[in-house]
């Protein structure tokens, strides 16, 4: 009886752990991409007043919404409300470890302000590389 016992449990302990993990659910990164594409003053401090950086602003959102993709909702909703110029401090602080986060989005963006595509862009439309922190 053991014998038989033991083949089953084997199955049902096998069957257990190859049940997939449940993934963390996919942000919608939407309302970020809208407000990075209007945020080129926060973005491009650098660009001169009267440039033309939409050429810009399209490689380079599309880099950070790309890093952003594995970033929790809670994450993206508080970095689009910054780009918004939404956020408060009491808003940074009600979020918790606000500094990381933006330690982690600050990380992404220069990623992302070192890419060859917003680099070739940047200095299509004139404006200048910003100075490295």
């Amino acid at each position: 009886m053991l014998i038989r016992i033991l083949p089953a449990a084997a199955l049902v302990l096998t069957g257990l752990m190859a049940q997939p993990a449940f993934a963390q659910a996919t942000a919608d990164l939407a309302p970020f991409a809208e407000a990075c594409s209007g945020a080129a003053m926060f973005l491009l401090p650098d660009a001169p007043e009267g440039t033309d950086t939409a050429p810009v602003m399209a490689p380079l959102c599309d880099c950070v919404v790309n890093g952003f993709s594995g970033f929790p909702q809670n994450e993206v909703d508080v970095l689009a409300a910054d780009l918004r110029g939404e956020s408060t401090e009491e808003s940074h602080q009600a979020f918790g470890d606000y500094a990381a986060l933006s330690d982690k989005a600050r990380t992404v963006l220069q990623s992302c302000t070192a890419d060859p595509a917003v680099v070739a862009a940047k200095a299509a439309a004139g404006i200048p590389e910003a100075p490295a922190q």
